[in-house]
């Protein structure tokens, strides 16, 4: 589950993501959002995704490690 929810965190920046860039193509400069607003939205998928990426990559480390550690153990104990 933990992997589940930081993938579907990833997938829901990067969909706000795609979404703010379709919306300031259709239409331009009539969102009337304040320009502190909209750069927010725009600046929210670089901030946040990095932290996101990098706590996917420890999760899968140390899951990879536990199976190692696991292998290991029954490799010696038959």
């Amino acid at each position: 589950n933990e992997i589940k929810e930081t993938f579907n965190a990833i997938s829901g920046l990067m969909n706000d993501a795609l979404y703010e860039h379709k919306f300031e193509l259709q239409h331009g400069d009539t969102d009337t959002r304040n320009f502190k607003e909209r750069w927010a939205e725009r600046t929210k998928f670089s901030k946040e995704s990095k932290q996101l990426l990098d706590d996917v990559e420890k999760i899968v480390q140390r899951r990879l490690w536990d199976s190692q550690d696991a292998f290991s153990a029954a490799s010696l104990h038959p």
